[in-house]
């Protein structure tokens, strides 16, 4: 992106929408008459060194309080990290337009982690509503390669991939992904061997590459894991998952996806649950499963509020079904397009909540438009439906009935 490049927002559909003027300013930085790199004072320092202190404990409602007195005027240091704790909902309530609003002051002005922070805000975006969000947060992934934090490549490449806020270019994609793999993420090998391996309309599929970058960077991979790196360590158990690549082997895949749990990995917790239910051994396994699935909830990973609720629906280890309908709302509150599916699902079906096709087709729209197959497939079977009630409705008039 251009740094002179000016992004007005004409049609910004995001929940608590932050003005257009702020947004302006914080992709036009260059424009800032202060770009001395920004240092809190010894005070300040110590205090977020006490807030810091406090996360580790896990008592983030200290380390809240702290970086909300701290995170005011120009202390673009203490908002980052306040932000991070709103996206997060560590100490305080989840809430992604507080987490926007600060980030976006914090980028503003150089600093540390201003790299990181246009990442983070670029993550924020990607989990709100909004039909810009996705285009907005692809923008500020490039910002943060541009300003040197080399692992938004692996999201760049994933947006390239996907077509998420941008066109689809599996070339690019690739690519974003091999510099990622190479010079910050290791984890992006997967996606990037994956994508040689399956190939697309543009890009022919090379298994024998694929096969040859993952045994590349597999020791880079298991290293980091044994190091602490719990991405990796998850990114290995899901290979010995999901990959086409690799013999599936459910031993490897426990012990990987396990380290990556007991480093405090949610999506690993999430993994790791489904994985023990499909060994087939549910009941012995039901407190495992559920504590996982709690534990990976706690952490705000939104996929398994999704499957939770599944379960209840479906009745598993005797769950209560209706408890289900909680847990979805939950899910698309948080942006969880399966939930989305889901829960509209029920309403267009009158299941557990009065029938609503209104509700019904809000939801799918919503999921379809963050790219969700299975909210893609609900709206047209509301379409159909609503087709379906409309002829009979016009035959009815027409025959006098």
């Amino acid at each position: 992106m251009k740094q002179d490049k000016k992004i007005i927002i004409s049609s910004f559909l995001i929940v608590g929408a932050l003005s257009t003027a702020i947004i302006t300013s914080a992709l036009n930085l260059h424009n800032s008459s202060n770009n001395s790199l920004y240092e809190p004072d010894p005070v300040t320092q110590k205090e977020i060194a006490q807030a810091r202190a406090y996360g580790k404990e896990n008592d983030w409602s200290k380390a809240a309080e702290i970086l909300r007195r701290n995170a005011v005027g120009a202390n673009v240091q203490a908002k980052y990290e306040y932000a991070m704790l709103y996206a997060k909902g560590w100490g305080v309530t989840r809430d992604l337009e507080k987490a926007r609003n600060l980030l976006l002051q914090a980028v503003q002005r150089p600093f540390k982690d201003r790299a990181r922070a246009a990442f983070e805000l670029g993550r924020v975006y990607r989990m709100s509503k909004g039909e810009d969000c996705a285009r907005i947060s692809f923008e500020w992934f490039n910002k943060a390669a541009q300003w040197g934090y080399l692992k938004a490549h692996s999201d760049i490449g994933k947006s390239y991939a996907r077509g998420i806020g941008v066109n689809q270019d599996v070339e690019l994609a690739l690519k974003h992904y091999r510099i990622a793999a190479t010079q910050s993420a290791s984890t992006a090998v997967l996606p990037l061997v994956e994508l040689l391996a399956t190939g697309s309309s543009t890009v022919p599929a090379d298994p024998d590459k694929a096969i040859e970058i993952l045994n590349e960077f597999m020791p880079r991979l298991e290293e980091a894991a044994r190091g602490g790196d719990a991405r990796a360590a998850r990114s290995i158990g899901r290979l010995y998952v999901t990959s086409q690549l690799v013999e599936p082997n459910e031993e490897k895949a426990l012990k990987w996806l396990s380290m990556a749990s007991s480093l405090g990995d949610a999506i690993a917790m999430h993994d790791m649950a489904l994985l023990i239910m499909d060994t087939k051994k549910q009941f012995a396994e039901k407190k495992q499963v559920l504590d996982l699935l709690q534990e990976s909830i706690n952490r705000n990973y939104t996929a398994a509020i999704t499957t939770l609720g599944r379960l209840h629906l479906k009745s598993k280890f005797g769950l209560p079904e209706r408890k289900a309908v909680d847990l979805f709302k939950q899910g698309v509150a948080a942006g969880h397009t399966g939930s989305m599916e889901e829960l509209g699902r029920l309403y267009f079906q009158g299941k557990y909540v009065q029938h609503d096709l209104e509700k019904a087709r809000e939801l799918a729209k919503l999921g379809a438009g963050l790219k969700h197959s299975g909210s893609k497939k609900l709206l047209e079977e509301i379409i159909k439906a609503e087709k379906s009630t409309a002829q009979n409705t016009s035959i009815s008039l027409a025959s006098g009935d």
